[in-house]
């Protein structure tokens, strides 16, 4: 004798799907990994990754540190007018020939213009540009191979041949270097030039 269950009691088998389970954990993994690890894939917008805010370099700031100190005041460390700056300012030609090439025994006196002094030539005395431009140079009394044909005291044609310019600058032929009592400084050399220049040009 058999018995027959009710449909409803009969156990039902699993339905079997058409993907099998090992696949279709394979490819829920791999989907996961994908969206979860832009390294993991090629992001279509990889740029959005990155941090676009630039990093300060190490040991300094992007504002360049505190302004600097150490400097002086504006204008501080200078000399005032004529000290050792502008030449014009010091340039104080009667006062330096008196003290670098006057008196009696070199180049003249201030109160006579017709004193005898050497090479014929006063400095000093008022009247000095008629006794030195274009006046031939004597060498009485001067040392060395002095030329033949006499050089001018001051020649306005060539400033730097003058004899009043090569005793002093340099490059005369014969005789001492000037001045002989003492030196001149860079600047009081500027002004003794600038003066024979003056009286070769005719400028005032």
């Amino acid at each position: 004798m058999s018995f027959d269950l009710p449909s409803r009691a009969r156990p039902k088998s699993p339905r079997r799907s058409g993907i099998p389970l090992t696949a279709l954990v394979i490819t829920l993994v791999g989907a996961l990994a994908q969206t979860a690890c832009p390294g993991g894939a090629e992001l279509e917008d990889a740029e959005s990754f990155l941090d676009s805010t630039p990093v300060p370099a190490s040991g300094g700031s992007s504002s360049g540190g505190s302004p600097g100190t150490g400097g002086g005041s504006p204008g501080t460390g200078g000399g005032g007018p004529g000290a050792g700056g502008s030449m014009a300012a010091d340039c104080d030609i009667p006062a330096l020939l008196n003290v670098k090439c006057g008196t009696a025994i070199c180049h003249g006196t201030a109160t006579d213009a017709t004193a005898q002094v050497p090479g014929n030539v006063n400095l000093i005395a008022p009247g000095v540009e008629s006794r030195v431009v274009g006046v031939d140079a004597s060498y009485d009394g001067a040392s060395g191979d002095c030329p033949s044909t006499p050089e001018k005291l001051i020649d306005p044609s060539d400033l730097q041949k003058s004899l009043l310019w090569t005793k002093v600058n340099g490059g005369h032929a014969c005789g001492d270097k000037m001045p002989s009592v003492g030196t001149l400084t860079p600047d009081q050399v500027d002004c003794y030039n600038d003066w024979l220049e003056t009286l070769g040009t005719g400028s005032p």
